[in-house]
């Protein structure tokens, strides 16, 4: 029988900045602004009993966790299939919700990696998160 694939070089990986990757990379940035007292961590929910799965594949919370107290925000979920977008932000504090303007019942969702970083933008600027990370840094001392 013959090869039904086709060549390798047909299969191509995705080339764009996963979005567990980027909250990632803003994660490494809050902790340099802030001398690691505050830091934000990616729990990888893929695979957990604790996560309906039904509709997504890859499911990872975002929590600002404080390095010297025992804290830790869950501030969101994100969620996503195998072809990455669109991302949908489950769990959202309500807090942001409200302050990113958000009112539908639905959850927000990115379209793409642009439309992603510029609601990730948004939630991270809302005074609700700079009053968490606000708090921490408060109790650090």
């Amino acid at each position: 029988m013959a090869n039904l694939w086709g060549k390798a070089e047909d299969f191509k990986a995705v080339d764009i900045p996963t979005p567990k990757s980027i909250l990632e990379e803003q994660a490494e940035y809050l902790r340099e602004a802030t001398n690691g007292d505050v830091y934000a961590e990616v729990s990888d929910l893929s695979g957990s009993a604790s996560w309906n799965f039904e509709k997504r594949e890859f499911a990872y919370s975002f929590y600002i966790c404080a390095a010297k107290v025992k804290y830790k925000f869950r501030l969101m979920t994100i969620t996503h299939d195998i072809s990455i977008y669109p991302v949908t932000i489950d769990e959202l504090d309500s807090e942001v919700r409200n302050g990113i303007g958000w009112t539908k019942p639905t959850n927000p969702l990115a379209n793409n990696q642009e439309d992603f970083n510029s609601l990730l933008g948004k939630i991270l600027k809302t005074d609700r998160v700079r009053k968490v990370i606000g708090g921490i840094l408060g109790l650090s001392k």
